[in-house]
């Protein structure tokens, strides 16, 4: 799957003359997540998996999953809850892994959490990248609000594209007037006109 991935990847770089995407592009995710990331989250793993030694003491597979959720809750603080949510299955294999490797030696836990986390991100990376390439979306990029738009992979910042015709907008906050549950951002909804917590 990887390697069909990477040759899409290449064949739209060729041939549509796609540019790899920036970081704002993927909202906050850049090639350094394939690099640096890994190995700097891999020493904080173990090091986490070392307290929880201390805390919990038995049981491998409680402290695998407290390990798993508590790297996934620290992505919220970059992407939100749902970026968490998201990572907490790779965390969980990588948790997994770890604690499995760490009985035999810590560098080798190291080395093959580490490997288990760049090719995952990687893989991640060339997905987004050949879905934009394939979309025809990396041209158009950081479009400013109210720019007419086909994906919010193109609009700027935190605007999202929306509305007919699709137009970059900003989801609105708390008390903010709307007319669809789509406006509002995060899980608010559209009552009575306004933005509102459920």
């Amino acid at each position: 799957m990887l390697l069909l991935v990477l040759l899409l990847v290449f064949v739209a770089k060729l041939v549509l003359h796609v540019e790899p995407p920036t970081a704002k592009w993927l909202h906050g995710f850049h090639p350094s997540g394939i690099v640096i990331a890994p190995p700097i989250e891999t020493g904080l793993m173990q090091f986490g998996y070392y307290l929880l030694h201390f805390v919990i003491w038995r049981g491998r597979a409680l402290r695998v999953l407290v390990l798993a959720l508590l790297a996934a809750s620290a992505h919220a603080l970059e992407g939100g809850w749902g970026h968490a949510v998201g990572v907490f299955w790779p965390f969980l294999v990588m948790s997994t892994a770890l604690a499995a490797w760490e009985e035999r030696r810590v560098w080798d836990a190291f080395i093959v959490v580490t490997a288990i986390h760049v090719l995952n991100n990687a893989t991640l990376f060339a997905t987004l990248f050949a879905i934009n390439a394939l979309l025809g979306n990396a041209a158009q990029t950081d479009l400013s609000l109210g720019s007419s738009c086909a994906s919010s992979f193109q609009c700027a910042g935190t605007y999202t594209c929306f509305g007919s015709p699709p137009v970059c907008r900003l989801l609105f906050g708390e008390g903010h007037e709307c007319s669809l549950d789509k406006e509002c951002a995060g899980i608010m909804q559209c009552t009575a006109g306004r933005c509102a917590a459920p």
